[in-house]
């Protein structure tokens, strides 16, 4: 993100020393957005590995924009579709869904990584995540505040906490922390248990 787009996006001018270590807060601001989203939306084109879940048909990845590769276990495979959650028309991905349940296999993905265009919310978010390392406000929010006698009062919450609240749509947008192990589907009878249910999307 170049030093005009975060300008428009703050709403304000960069310091001089923000305009100095411009290249090393982004990196810094998307190192925690990845921590924070608990997923890589760097662009790249390579293979990378993930561990499925036994029974799913979803695998959760990092988002990519094109597929080019899969196996599961070393033999090459077609048979999945890639998905943005639901989204089935979807520009970006950030999962494969496959005709079977899965078992616990390691998939290596070739695919190209990221986005082909990074989405307007999603620089936004950037932008925040750079203004709030660069605050000087990490401490607390403040709650209440009083003219008279100047008294502050503080909630307690960190620059990220607030951070967190007045994002949390586009967080949980592109994040997959809160992705739960069981969610909907139907019963599946290849286990012992017949009454387990599981996600079969």
């Amino acid at each position: 993100m170049n030093q005009s787009t975060l300008e428009k996006l703050l709403g304000r001018k960069l310091t001089p020393n923000e305009v100095t270590n411009l290249t090393l807060y982004m990196t810094i601001a998307d190192q925690r957005l990845t921590e924070l989203l608990c997923v890589r939306y760097d662009c790249t084109s390579e293979k990378r590995k993930y561990t499925t879940r036994p029974n799913y048909r979803t695998a959760y990845t990092d988002i990519f924009n094109a597929v080019n590769a899969v196996t599961v276990n070393g033999v090459d495979v077609t048979n999945y579709v890639a998905r943005q959650f639901n989204n089935m028309n979807g520009v970006w991905f950030n999962s494969l869904v496959f005709n079977t349940p899965l078992k616990g296999q390691i998939i290596e993905i070739d695919a190209d990584w990221g986005f082909t265009t990074v989405p307007p919310d999603m620089n936004l978010l950037r932008a925040r995540m750079f203004d709030v390392i660069n605050s000087d406000a990490i401490g607390a929010d403040v709650t209440k505040k009083r003219i008279e006698d100047y008294a502050i009062e503080l909630g307690g919450k960190s620059a990220v906490d607030v951070f967190i609240d007045a994002n949390q749509q586009i967080i949980d947008k592109y994040g997959l922390c809160s992705i739960t192990e069981i969610d909907n589907g139907n019963v599946n009878t290849e286990i012992e248990n017949p009454y387990v249910t599981i996600r079969n999307i």
